[in-house]
C-alpha cells in the first residue's frame, strides 16, 4: 500500500497517519521515554542492551532522572526518535555517565 493510500485509509478511520503530529497528555509520573519504549515493544532490559546502558539507568530515567547527553542520544537513536522528543522540557548537558 502506498503512503498516500495508507494516509487516506488512516483518515477514513479517523486515525492519525505517520505524518500527523500527536499531542500527548501524560499521566503523572509517566515519562515520554516509557511511552516510546513500550510503543516500540522494548522491555527496559532490551532497550538498555540495545543502547549500551544499564537497565537500572533506563528505570531511573523513566522515573524522571535527567540523562547524560551520551545516554539520551543512545536511547533516542534506538527508539528512532530525537532527544527533544523524549525530553522536551529538559536542558541536557551534564556528562555524568551514571545516567
Amino acid at each position: 500500500m502506498s503512503q498516500e493510500a495508507s494516509e487516506e485509509f488512516a483518515r477514513s478511520l479517523n486515525q492519525p497517519s505517520v505524518n500527523d503530529t500527536i499531542e500527548v497528555s501524560l499521566a503523572p509520573g509517566v515519562t515520554r521515554l516509557r511511552v516510546y519504549r513500550i510503543s516500540a515493544g522494548f522491555t527496559q532490559v532490551k532497550l538498555a542492551a540495545e543502547a549500551g546502558v544499564d537497565a537500572a539507568t533506563v528505570g531511573r530515567l523513566e522515573k524522571g532522572e535527567r540523562p547524560s547527553v551520551k545516554t539520551a542520544n543512545a536511547l533516542a537513536y534506538v527508539l528512532g526518535t530525537t532527544v527533544l522528543q523524549l525530553w522536551p522540557d529538559q536542558i541536557l548537558g551534564h556528562e555524568d555517565e551514571q545516567a
